[in-house]
């Protein structure tokens, strides 16, 4: 007589659940590794998008705009300007505050601690400088810089 119970042993299930939990301890680590990375990723791509929104809406709008970048509060904000060169008023939009795990630098050597603001004129230039994306390490690690690297221009690139 034949005795066909089916199912899973008692001894399988364990066997899979052990599999299952060195699996999960093998990825772990890397998968908080690419979730930190994914907040420094999107640091970076919020800024540059907020400077080439200016740059196309200073252009668009025959107004100057900018780019204000308070380093220390970790945050930035756009403002429309009320004249198309020398305005005499801006008109601020909200904060962006970045994640408290983000430390702010500028220059390309990234090592600059004040405030940064970026221009931009309707012919499309701008003033030239870098904002760095940077880890709360000691030293702070730079994950990605984020500027214009030619006034001439005005165009925003990361790095």
């Amino acid at each position: 007589m034949k005795n066909s119970a089916a199912g899973f042993s008692l001894i399988e299930l364990i066997v899979v659940m052990a599999i299952m939990a060195i699996v999960t301890t093998i990825a772990a680590p890397s998968f908080m590794q690419w979730r930190q990375n994914a907040v420094y990723r999107e640091a970076s791509l919020d800024l540059l998008g907020a400077l080439r929104k200016a740059r196309n809406f200073s252009i668009s709008n025959n107004r100057e705009y900018r780019v204000e970048v308070q380093l220390s509060n970790r945050r930035f904000r756009l403002s429309e300007g009320n004249l198309a060169s020398n305005s005499s008023a801006f008109t601020p939009s909200s904060w962006y505050n970045f994640p408290t795990s983000i430390t702010l630098r500028r220059n390309a050597d990234c090592l600059g601690t004040a405030d940064l603001t970026f221009g931009f004129n309707p012919n499309g230039t701008s003033n030239s400088g870098y904002i760095c994306i940077m880890d709360n390490s000691s030293p702070p690690v730079r994950h990605s810089r984020v500027g214009i690297p030619s006034a001439s221009t005005g165009r925003a690139v990361a790095d």
